[in-house]
């Protein structure tokens, strides 16, 4: 994969809509709207104010505002509070904190590449609620 980035790379502006398929080096942080396929060599960080529909492969995923569709993670999926989930999600490492909306599927495979080969050690992390 060659040398980490550091911080942000690519970002769509809250305001902007993209649709198709995209591929981006690095991490891309969408605040707008962004409808069809990524390829993202690092993270996809969805902000408060974005929307993805698609799917999308990753090593993480990050979401605090809107993702529908299918994400492959060879990282980690974070749910943040706040945020709204509609898909089916393949990873190894799943954190989903207070006050999300989730209505999807969960497969702790670990793989993107390869979905269909569970991995040892997969595990997935749920907030507790607030007393």
């Amino acid at each position: 994969m060659g040398k980490k980035a550091d911080g942000v790379c690519s970002l769509i502006g809250q305001g902007s809509r993209f649709e198709g398929k995209g591929t981006v080096n690095g991490t891309l942080r969408i605040d707008g709207t962004y409808q069809g396929d990524l390829d993202v060599t690092e993270a996809l960080v969805v902000g408060g104010s974005g929307h993805f529909a698609g799917e999308v492969r990753a090593q993480a995923v990050v979401v605090c505002g809107r993702l529908e569709g299918i994400v492959w993670a060879t990282g980690s999926v974070e749910l943040q509070a706040g945020c709204h989930y509609e898909g089916e999600i393949h990873t190894g490492k799943f954190i989903v904190h207070e006050g999300v909306f989730f209505q999807g599927s969960c497969h702790m495979d670990g793989e993107a590449s390869q979905p269909s080969q569970p991995q040892k050690g997969a595990e997935a992390i749920v907030r507790p609620l607030s007393q």
